[in-house]
This record gives structure tokens, C-alpha cells and sequence, in this order.
């Protein structure tokens, strides 16, 4: 990382679950209201007031208490990092053993499920909002109501189809910023572009392309000059880290399936396109990393390749390069581990950025920077 840049980077739990959950206004009538520039000390006691209240009616309905949020969001709400290029999809639903488990795809901060119902919807978000950002595919759901439901539940986005988004511009009152619409054809792109054009706080709507064809023509016709968000695109088993990479550079994410990864196998592990866009260290082909912990407080700087990201992913644990030694497991020899928490990158793409919690003795420890 170069000296003096970007040291919000440190800690990429861009925006703590507390925040986004507190911030939302009541069930079905989700709008833009001031709370959202409200200081985020004020956000975190009307969190603190708001999660009381909860408690004490499941509480008198005889149901068992949730575990609170982790303290470790709130201390690292203020941390910004660069948004991965990859969206993982995943389908918790399936019987399959197949792919990358839940824990593992927390390590990027987000997750794409399209559930059975929407009572799984809610009960996923409730389960698993204070684990990673939960993105869901609503485009089966016959109710638009239901949309509203699973966003107040706590889902950072709703997938929609054209005429979702056009019925809940109609009857619901919704952050464009909140929705991402799944586009097929040029001429549904030329639709939305219309719909956009009506009013200039649509321009925060995100879009899902399905074929060649809509990405094309979205890329022409307004992402070129501002009037969406993010686009994404669906890939499949055929992704390649160059695809990624090209997708990147016009920014574009890239929504890949979990099951066809592997933490198993390195050459199917999600840290390739993780580093796709990553800038290496000239000499070594290795990649700088910062380790940082919950509060993005700095511990250290050291060297990844891609054979220690998989295995950081593998286990669960810091596991860096040394360049002399091979594989570093931090804490193998000492018992002072690392939890790994998320992986990504900072804000240049020239370092990777490593949050985790530190166990035993070495909970307030600096890494030592690798040298050798």
C-alpha cells in the first residue's frame, strides 16, 4: 500500500450490521428518511433501545432470545474497503456437499440466496445478519409486499424483475439503492432507461444482466453515463479469471455460483478471482497484505500468494507467505491463532487486506512484517 493513502482501507467491514438494521424504518413502508446521516452514535443508541424492545416482546411470546450483534461491527463501522468484484451465489436449501460452506463465503462479506419462500427468506436474515450481508433473489416472490418484508428483515438488496420494480414504484416507497432489477434483452434495458429518466433518485438502482445482450446494451446505454449503480452479470462454471478480470475493468461484478468452488481444491478456490485484479509485488509475484483486526486496528504487514489465500480460506485461520519458509500458519508453533474473519482488497488494489481475531496470548499482538 503506498505510504499516506487510504488508511480507512484498514478494516473493509465497510458498514456495520447495526448500522443497516437500525436504519430501517418500519415493515412495509421503507423509505428515505434522516436517520440515514444521523451521527452513528445516535444510530447505535437507538439500536441498543430498538434490540430491547424486541427482546422483551419475543421474550413475553415465549420465544428464545437472539444473540446481540458483535461488538467487533460497531467498533469497525467507520472502516471503508473496495467492493470485491464478485458476488457469491449460494443455495443453502440444497442437499449438495458441494461448494463453498457458509462460513467460508462470509470470508468475502456477502452472500446472493434465491430462497423457496419467504418465510426462509426472513428466517435466513434473522440466522445470519450478523455473520455476512444477505442479498436476495426475489424475482419468484408474487407479492411485492414481500420484497419490503425481507429488506426490513435486513436483506442489504432485493433482486427484482422489470415489473417488480415497476409495481413497488407504484404502491411501495423504496431506495432505488436498495434494489437490483434482472434485465434479458435491449429492449428491457431501453425500458428501465425511461423508468430512470422519470426521476433522478432512480439512478441508484443496480442491474442484473442476463445475457450478453442486455450487458451490452447496458453498458452503451447508462452505465457509460451514470444512471445505474452497479451492474452485475451471472456466471457460470466457465468463469476464468481473465472473464473476471474484463469484467472488472468495465465495472462490472460478477455473480458466481459457491458450488462450483472449492476450499478443498486450490485450483477451484475462490481466492483466484479474489487476487484477479490484485496488483503482485514485481520480484516475488507475491501480494502485500495488511492484517488487521475487528476495530481495523493494524497488526502487521505480510506476503499472500494464492496457495496460502486458499489455505487461509481452507482453515479458517491467518495463513501467510513467507519467502523463504513456505506457508506461514500464524500461531502453529506459539497456539497464538487467527480467526479469520474477511478477506479483500484496499482501495488501489495493491494490497490485500486480512481482519481477524486474534486467540490466545496473542490477542493484542503485532505480526511481526515477513522479511525473509
Amino acid at each position: 500500500m503506498r505510504p499516506g493513502k487510504c488508511r480507512k482501507s484498514l478494516s473493509f467491514l465497510s458498514l456495520s450490521k447495526l448500522n443497516k438494521k437500525t436504519n430501517l424504518p418500519h415493515r412495509r413502508s421503507l423509505h428515505r428518511s434522516h436517520n440515514y446521516c444521523a451521527s452513528s452514535t445516535t444510530v447505535e443508541q437507538k439500536g441498543v433501545e430498538r434490540r430491547k424492545r424486541r427482546d422483551k416482546r419475543e421474550r413475553s411470546r415465549g420465544l428464545p432470545a437472539r444473540n446481540p450483534p458483535p461488538e467487533a461491527n460497531k467498533d469497525a463501522a467507520t472502516g471503508l474497503m473496495m467492493a470485491l468484484p464478485f458476488l457469491l451465489s449460494h443455495t443453502p436449501e440444497s442437499s449438495s456437499t458441494e461448494g463453498l460452506s457458509l462460513r467460508q463465503i462470509s470470508y468475502f462479506g456477502r452472500v446472493l440466496i434465491k430462497p423457496s419462500s419467504v418465510d426462509y427468506a426472513l428466517s435466513f436474515i434473522r440466522d445470519n445478519f450478523s455473520l455476512l450481508d444477505v442479498c436476495i433473489d426475489a424475482t419468484a416472490f408474487t407479492d411485492v409486499a414481500d420484497i419490503v418484508d425481507v429488506l426490513n428483515a435486513g436483506a442489504i438488496l432485493a433482486f427484482v424483475t422489470l415489473d417488480q420494480l415497476k409495481t413497488l414504484s407504484r404502491e411501495q416507497s423504496v431506495p432505488s439503492s436498495r434494489l437490483v432489477v434482472l434485465l434479458s434483452s435491449a429492449s428491457e434495458v431501453l425500458d428501465l432507461k425511461k423508468w430512470v429518466a422519470e426521476e433522478a433518485e432512480r439512478k441508484e438502482i443496480s442491474i442484473n444482466c442476463a445475457s450478453s445482450e442486455a450487458l451490452d446494451t447496458v453498458i452503451s446505454e447508462l452505465a457509460d453515463d451514470s444512471s445505474v449503480k452497479t451492474v452485475y452479470r451471472s456466471n457460470d462454471a466457465s468463469t476464468s479469471q481473465t472473464a473476471l478480470l474484463t469484467s472488472e475493468q468495465e465495472g462490472v461484478v460478477s455473480i458466481i455460483p459457491s458450488a462450483i468452488l472449492s476450499a478443498e481444491k486450490e485450483e477451484l478456490s475462490p481466492a483466484k478471482f479474489l487476487v484477479a485484479g490484485a496488483v503482485p509485488d514485481s520480484n516475488t509475484g507475491l501480494y502485500a497484505t495488511t492484517v488487521t483486526d475487528e476495530r481495523g486496528i493494524s497488526l502487521g504487514l505480510v506476503w499472500s500468494s494464492d496457495k496460502s489465500i486458499a489455505e487461509a480460506i481452507r482453515t479458517g485461520t491467518g495463513v501467510y507467505q513467507s519467502r523463504k519458509r513456505g506457508l506461514w500458519y500464524k500461531g502453529a508453533s506459539s497456539g497464538d491463532t487467527q480467526e479469520l474473519v474477511r478477506v479483500g482488497l484496499d482501495c488501489d488494489n495493491d494490497c490485500l487486506v486480512f481482519v481477524v481475531r486474534q486467540k490466545g496470548r496473542g490477542q493484542s499482538t503485532i505480526i511481526r512484517p515477513v522479511r525473509a
